[in-house]
């Protein structure tokens, strides 16, 4: 079970660490550029911006009747103005900002079917760098503790100090570990 739970661990911290490695590109990439990817369901509709580091994910329910389902990207190079004006409260300070409220329909929004629920979400894509690197960061410190300790059990060091224990295999005079107790963790 303890080996399942270490492969299952194994490859999330890789497909963190690929999140990590696309938000960090994507960062660089539309820095100084607007960016839209909108995608239209049977009934829904999500919009992710990208502007200036700071993304715009906004997902609106039961908007999509009549819309063709599918995704669609644009930058504002395409469009030559912004790509939507949401007429909302800008994100606070840190970039974070959480919104909850209604569609406006045509003629006075842009949206197909007025007062349908939406939920808009701003956050900065540093946010989802810092985040998506914690677990590949704790995995590779985990990794390089494991490698030590068998390193050193294998020279026949202290697992805890690293005192040559090849004259005194009773106990660490340095530390007093015992060699079985260092051993036991190994398995």
């Amino acid at each position: 079970m303890k080996r399942i739970g270490r492969i299952i661990y194994g490859w999330l911290a890789a497909l963190s660490a690929m999140l990590f490695v696309a938000a960090c590109v994507t960062g660089v990439v539309v820095w100084g550029k607007d960016f839209a990817a909108q995608w239209t369901g049977a009934a829904h509709r999500m919009n992710i911006e990208v502007r200036g580091g700071l993304v715009n994910l906004s997902l609106a329910f039961d908007t999509g009747r009549g819309a063709k389902p599918g995704w669609i990207t644009r930058t504002s190079k395409e469009t030559q103005k912004p790509i939507r004006n949401w007429g909302l409260p800008a994100p606070g300070r840190g970039g974070f900002a959480f919104f909850q409220g209604r569609t406006i329909g045509r003629p006075r929004g842009n949206w197909l079917a007025g007062d349908r629920p939406l939920l808009i979400l701003w956050f900065p894509l540093w946010a989802v760098a810092l985040v998506t690197a914690i677990l590949p960061s704790w995995w590779s410190m985990r990794a390089a503790i494991r490698f030590r300790r068998r390193r050193r059990i294998l020279a026949g060091l202290c697992v805890k100090c690293g005192y040559d224990l090849r004259a005194t295999p009773g106990k660490c005079p340095e530390c007093g570990a015992e060699p079985q107790a260092n051993r036991k963790g190994t398995a």
